[in-house]
């Protein structure tokens, strides 16, 4: 068995991606890491150097090749974004939304920031069930429009 971007390491084993990472990486034959830093926690632990390939970073190497193809995407003109700054906001990890004063506080951030320049806001299902459970409103009105897409809410703080 083979892992792909091992030795990755955030340290917050309340996290169960983290426990996946060092579970996979204890197991693994081929540990393929993004970077020398990866390497590094893999000696910490104890993994031999003959099982560990330094390949590179992979999500990089996916945005370098996707670019062009999201530059011709029509959602930055339809939100009225196109050669325009704008924040870009992804939230769904369980210590920022399953934590009700954590996740006001971040929206209340949003809203800040909101002031200053657009937010896209791609809402993950996670993060939308938590806001209405705790009461937290992200409602249409000045400043903001919501709009709806495939994959979701997606809000955009104008």
């Amino acid at each position: 068995m083979a892992h792909v971007e091992a030795g990755l390491r955030s340290f917050d084993r309340t996290m169960p991606e983290e426990i996946n990472r060092l579970v996979t990486d204890a197991i693994a034959g081929l540990l393929l890491t993004p970077s020398e830093d990866a390497n590094d926690n893999l000696r910490r632990e104890g993994i031999p150097d003959e099982k560990v390939r330094l390949v590179g970073n992979i999500m990089i190497d996916a945005l370098i090749e996707n670019v062009e193809r999201a530059r011709q995407r029509e959602l930055l003109p339809s939100l009225g974004l196109k050669d325009k700054p704008f924040a870009y906001v992804t939230l769904h990890r369980p210590s920022n939304v399953d934590d009700a004063d954590n996740l006001a506080a971040i929206v209340g951030e949003l809203n800040r920031l909101s002031q200053q320049l657009p937010i896209v806001f791609p809402m993950h299902p996670r993060t939308k069930k938590m806001l209405s459970q705790f009461g937290i409103p992200i409602e249409e009105g000045p400043g903001h429009e919501v709009f709806w897409s495939r994959s979701g809410i997606m809000i955009r703080f104008a």
